[in-house]
């Protein structure tokens, strides 16, 4: 409790409901809902008789009433549902509008690469945080599955496998972002590996 007498819930809002959107119509009982169903549907049926009369057309009056009946009634349901959610993939950017939504893996792995490099690419914090973590969790899994060896557990062997241009870049901070050229460098110096 606060001074003021309000507990940890009413501070972070928890014991109340959410306000709605939009004031609500207080609930009419079923009979006028029923009521309001079979008015509308007779209007409609009264509607498609004489549309029906002036086409020169017959129908069977409890199959026209029928008709009516069900297009009122799918009309109510519709105004209660709502939209869904966007999935969490709206608005992402798309690199190959023409090619098929295919759940291939390494097509994945590419795309998401693709992102995080885009993303590195403008911001520098954003960079050593998803970049260079990452590319640094790959140098370390090939040295473990190639080699045997951990850049923590030994890393003067890790540091003859890797050269020293990959080592300073993994082990040395920068204060700016390698350029391509010096990217390249790295990743064929990974590949090699």
């Amino acid at each position: 409790m606060t001074d003021d007498g309000s507990s940890i819930e009413d501070l972070l809002g928890l014991g109340r409901e959410p306000a709605p959107e939009r004031p609500e119509r207080p609930a009419r009982p079923r009979s006028v809902r029923w009521l309001t169903l079979i008015g509308f549907a007779l209007a409609w049926t009264a509607a498609g008789w004489l549309a029906l009369q002036a086409l020169s057309l017959a129908m069977p009056l409890p199959l026209l009433f029928a008709v009516a009946v069900t297009i009122v009634a799918v009309w109510r349901m519709a105004r209660t549902l709502k939209a869904p959610l966007p999935s969490r993939q709206a608005g992402r950017h798309s690199y190959d509008e023409d090619a098929p939504a295919v759940d291939d893996g390494i097509r994945l792995a590419v795309m998401r690469w693709a992102t995080i490099l885009e993303w590195g690419h403008a911001d520098g914090a954003r960079y050593q945080r998803r970049v260079h973590a990452r590319l640094a969790e790959l140098v370390d899994e090939r040295l473990r599955q190639r080699h045997g060896v951990s850049r923590v557990t030994e890393p003067d062997r890790a540091r003859r496998l890797l050269g020293d241009q990959l080592w300073t870049f993994l082990t040395v901070p920068s204060k700016r972002l390698p350029s391509p050229r010096e990217l390249d460098v790295i990743v064929t110096a990974l590949e090699r590996l």
